[in-house]
């Protein structure tokens, strides 16, 4: 009796965990690309000149 409880609220936790790593992860990979492609952009400017 006691063991079932706790598993299946570990069960939730690593899932919910799972869920919320996975979504973070995908925003902070857009964020990534955009701020490397704006740093891109800016050292090109920098290096071509006005």
């Amino acid at each position: 009796m006691y063991k079932s409880p706790v598993k299946a609220i570990c069960t939730c936790l690593v899932v919910y965990g799972w869920d919320k790593l996975y979504k973070f992860a995908q925003v902070n990979t857009f964020n990534l690309f955009s701020l490397y492609g704006l740093g891109v952009r800016y050292i090109k400017y920098r290096l071509v000149g006005h």
